[in-house]
Parts: C-alpha cells; sequence; structure tokens
C-alpha cells in the first residue's frame, strides 16, 4: 500500500511518467487490483506505446483474467517490439495453450528457449504442451533439458516419468519417480505414480 501510494505521488508530480504508471500496476497486481492494473498498464502504454515490457504485463493481468485474447494480443505486441523478449514468448505460448493454439504455444516455447537455453520453465511448458498432442519422444527430450537446468525440481522427474511410463519404458519411469521422491519426499504424485 506504501508503494502505490509513492506511485501515486510520483504521478501527481509527473502524470505521463510511465515508468511509475507500469510499476503501479505491477504493484495493483500484486495487491489483485487486476481492473485497476489493467488501468494502469494501459495508461503507460499510450505514454509509452513502445514498451515491450509494459504489454508483457498487460497480457499477464489479461492472461489471469482469462481474457485470453487480450493477452495473446499484447504479448504479440510486445515480442513485435522486442524480439529477443523471452519471458513474453513463454507467456504467449501459455496462453495460446489455454487458448486451445495448442501448436501456436508450442512455437512460442520454442521461441522462447532459443532465446534463452536455460529458461527452465518454458522447457517445462514445452514438454508439456508437446505430451499434450502425444509427442512423447519430444516431451521427454524437452524435460531433460530442463531438469539439466534444474537439477532439483522434484515434479519435471515425476513429469518426466509419467511420459517415459507412456512410452512403456517402466524402468526409466521409476528411476524419476524414485528421483521426485528422494528430492520430495512428500510428494504424494510421485509416490503415487511409483505404485502404479
Amino acid at each position: 500500500e506504501d508503494a502505490v501510494h509513492s506511485y501515486e505521488e510520483a504521478l501527481t508530480i509527473d502524470p505521463d511518467y510511465a515508468d511509475a504508471h507500469n510499476n503501479l500496476g505491477v504493484v495493483l497486481k500484486k495487491l489483485g487490483q487486476l481492473d485497476e492494473a489493467i488501468e494502469s498498464y494501459q495508461k503507460a502504454i499510450a505514454i509509452n506505446p513502445d514498451d515491450a515490457d509494459t504489454h508483457n504485463n498487460l497480457g499477464i493481468v489479461f492472461d489471469e483474467q482469462e481474457q485470453l485474447d487480450d493477452a495473446i494480443q499484447s504479448y504479440r505486441k510486445a515480442v513485435s517490439i522486442q524480439p529477443d523478449l523471452a519471458e513474453a514468448y513463454n507467456n504467449l505460448g501459455i496462453a495460446q495453450r489455454k487458448n486451445n493454439q495448442i501448436k501456436e504455444a508450442i512455437k512460442s516455447f520454442k521461441k522462447a528457449v532459443s532465446i534463452n537455453n536455460n529458461y527452465f520453465q518454458a522447457y517445462l511448458n514445452l514438454a508439456s504442451a508437446f505430451d499434450e498432442i502425444g509427442q512423447l519422444d519430444y516431451s521427454v527430450n524437452s524435460y531433460k533439458d530442463a531438469i539439466s537446468i534444474n537439477p532439483d525440481y522434484a515434479e519435471a522427474y515425476n513429469d518426466l516419468g509419467v511420459v517415459l511410463q507412456q512410452l512403456g519404458q517402466m524402468d526409466f519411469a521409476v528411476k524419476n519417480y524414485e528421483r521426485a521422491i528422494n528430492l520430495k519426499s512428500d510428494y504424494f504424485e510421485a509416490h503415487n505414480n511409483l505404485g502404479i
């Protein structure tokens, strides 16, 4: 709340300060005031329409409100302004996937990891998307890429185990479930999968 007051005070002094509008939007989003955050981001964009981060931030709020077409449009605008903004490509993929545009989502996730080959979450999203359309070998490879970046993330091992199990590779699936449990002993889903 203090941050909101500070940004509002800055905007009283200079109402055309785009960064203050953007930063206010970030704080409002964190406070769950999504409509106000959208308004703040839109004011920032009206002042500085070429700020890719603000378009990305606006997309995130639209996505949270399930306004997927608006989210996709915002993310597309962000990457058109800044083509190397991996986060916006990942977010675009998430929104496209929610909007049943799975092939487009895969392209967006691939673009995110081509920009940042250490983008752990984008690899997880890519792996999950490949799994969703039955491209299991690609899913396995993407989970392995994610694990190579963050070898301590139990959920990645569990999800890799599920895909390996679908491929009939039970020994490897079991090893991945066990690895997930070693990392997170109370991981119910991995215990359940191991017991199947």
